[in-house]
């Protein structure tokens, strides 16, 4: 008796989504360029929004992320000319579709002093080092947050010989883990925590929080854009800039056919490795409101027993 294939496959075919005076279109890409966002209410012609962009880092780092966000004003086109999924990137200014701009000022910005940064470098351990670059970045967020006006939203700009300062010694890659969790050979889980967090660039969401301010942190990766390591130059714009703007103030599209008073929830697990030796899974939950607003919740990582077919207490 030959095998019997159980798996069966279904084509889920992409939602429509909603731009502005609710025209559609399932790319989001292509409904940006030629309608643009729909805003909070996507009835009507979107408005242009400024974004007063704030920028936190050291004097090398700022530099070089101004002239990152100073080049997303002009078109950027695709390098990989076969990438049918590629769109060129129109630019934020007044005179396209997106009707959004960047506005930076020496009024919002923060420079991490040579003194300041010589001191992250001088702890004997990564995790010091990380827990006081995260007191200055709090500090100079907090003189940011009462100027008038004061920005939409905050950037935390990190070189790479910076990002060696506060990770984990070892890594093969720039990542901003500050802390990690250990797997011991007993099944139980401990966990080497800093702050109550794992992740530094979690504490700076939660930073942000607290003075009621969307934080966005950046690497050298993204302004650097070697092809090699990033997406399409063009891929990277379209990603920065529609965060920042749905983050900022705005609604660039949403998803036809939500109820009004409905709320959306899409639960998963997925496996999370730890170092070298163990498994945990993680909970994961993505609202979305009739609105187009979506929040990412997630939980707390558990061991699952596969012997048991459940969660160890």
């Amino acid at each position: 008796m030959g095998e019997v294939n159980l798996f069966k496959t279904w084509y889920i075919p992409e939602p429509e989504l909603i731009f502005s005076i609710g025209e559609r279109n399932v790319n989001p890409c292509y409904g940006l360029t030629k309608f643009g966002p729909c805003g909070a209410d996507y009835t009507k012609k979107s408005e242009f929004i400024l974004i007063k962009m704030g920028l936190i880092g050291t004097a090398e780092a700022i530099s070089a992320i101004k002239t990152f966000i100073n080049d997303l004003s002009n078109v950027m086109l695709p390098k990989d000319k076969n990438a049918v999924y590629l769109l060129q990137f129109p630019g934020l200014n007044k005179m396209t579709k997106l009707n959004c701009a960047i506005q930076l000022s020496k009024t919002w910005e923060e420079i991490i002093t040579g003194d300041e940064w010589t001191s992250c470098q001088n702890q004997e351990d990564w995790r010091d080092s990380g827990k006081i670059l995260l007191d200055y970045f709090e500090k100079k967020l907090e003189l940011m947050k009462v100027r008038t006006p004061p920005p939409n939203i905050i950037l935390l700009a990190i070189t790479n010989d910076e990002l060696k300062t506060i990770q984990m010694p070892g890594l093969k890659y720039y990542k901003v883990k500050f802390a990690h969790r250990t797997f011991s050979r007993q099944s139980q889980i401990n966990a080497s925590i800093s702050e109550g967090d794992l992740d530094f660039h979690n504490i700076i969401k939660a930073i942000g929080l607290k003075y009621h301010i969307p934080t966005q942190l950046v690497t050298q990766r993204t302004w650097e854009q070697k092809e090699s390591q990033t997406q399409d130059p063009s891929m990277i714009a379209w990603n920065f800039s529609v965060a920042n703007y749905y983050k900022a103030t705005g609604f660039p599209w949403k998803i036809v056919d939500l109820s009004p008073g409905t709320c959306y929830a899409g639960i998963s697990f997925y496996p999370e490795s730890i170092e070298k030796g163990g498994i945990m899974n993680v909970s994961l939950a993505q609202i979305f409101l009739h609105t187009g607003q979506s929040y990412v919740l997630r939980g707390e990582p558990f061991y699952w027993d596969s012997r048991k077919g459940s969660a160890l207490k």
